[in-house]
């Protein structure tokens, strides 16, 4: 959240967050920690997950879903389970639709 010109809380989202499900791979940059995750949306700029571990906001990761190669991204909040994440380059909105349409929320 940022705050507005008169200090109110504003969503700086821009873009369309699309409601999915599925596990997928979290790995440490680095040779770091792997963790399974679970998937709860995607964006063109990011992701949410859920994670029964302890990730530290900040950390460099690679996320793996099957048959795509590994994307990039920095883990940027944390609420208890639940983490935020942002893709170090954004996906490109095909690609972002192709996840959304193969891993749809049930």
């Amino acid at each position: 959240m940022t705050t507005d010109e008169n200090g109110r809380a504003s969503d700086a989202r821009r873009v369309k967050r699309i409601a999915i499900s599925t596990p997928a791979d979290l790995r440490e940059a680095g040779g770091g920690a792997r963790y399974r995750v679970a998937m709860l949306d995607v964006s063109v700029a990011g992701f949410r997950f859920e994670c029964s571990s302890s990730i530290d906001p900040g950390v460099r990761c690679f996320l793996t879903l099957p048959g795509m190669a590994g994307l990039e991204c920095l883990v940027a909040w944390r609420r208890g389970w639940i983490y935020g994440a942002r893709f170090v380059n954004p996906l490109y909105p095909a690609v972002c639709d192709h996840i959304a349409a193969k891993y749809p929320c049930r």
